[in-house]
């Protein structure tokens, strides 16, 4: 029987990791263009910014998973938003790793990552994608710094994204 990574924390349970998410799945996060990528001019180009993964929520990181994705025939260009939203992703099995692409930190070390399914509430309208929806989280709540931090590089770091949906997948580097 499979079993979700769980931590007892403050007498109510944290799940963090779902194994029924495969690793080889993507998760993917849509990206406001205005604050999430910025131009790097060393670079030469876009590039993710540490806002495109802030942990608003105290629920987790808000993220699409393709295996859901391919279930409900979703396909990622339904996740851009023309003229708003590009589409960032980073495979599961970076998430869930303990070391690469993480700093070399022995705190970041220490870091467990995961990916949960969790529907949508409200948005979007169509089921479909509510129905993809997951969420990213570290074994700790997300206010137990400095570990999200340190986990956002990582997942900066692990990123690919698409400004629109007529570009290819470009790796992320980080600001």
């Amino acid at each position: 029987m499979l079993c979700a990574k769980r931590m007892a924390i403050d007498d109510e349970e944290w799940v963090y990791d779902d194994p029924a998410v495969p690793s080889d799945a993507y998760v993917h996060r849509r990206l406001n263009d205005k604050q999430h990528l910025v131009f790097d001019d060393e670079m030469g180009r876009f590039v993710i910014s540490i806002a495109a993964y802030r942990y608003v929520d105290a629920d987790g990181l808000s993220v699409y998973v393709s295996s859901e994705m391919e279930k409900n025939r979703i396909v990622d260009d339904t996740l851009f938003e023309y003229c708003s939203y590009g589409l960032a992703r980073i495979q599961v099995s970076i998430i869930r790793s303990p070391e690469p692409g993480a700093p070399t930190d022995p705190v970041a070390a220490q870091i467990s990552g995961g990916v949960i399914l969790r529907e949508a509430e409200s948005f979007p309208e169509d089921e479909r994608v509510r129905k993809s929806h997951g969420l990213v989280r570290i074994h700790v709540r997300p206010h137990g710094k400095p570990f999200w931090p340190l986990f956002r590089h990582k997942l900066i770091q692990g990123s690919e994204y698409r400004a629109s949906v007529h570009d290819s997948w470009i790796a992320a580097g980080a600001v």
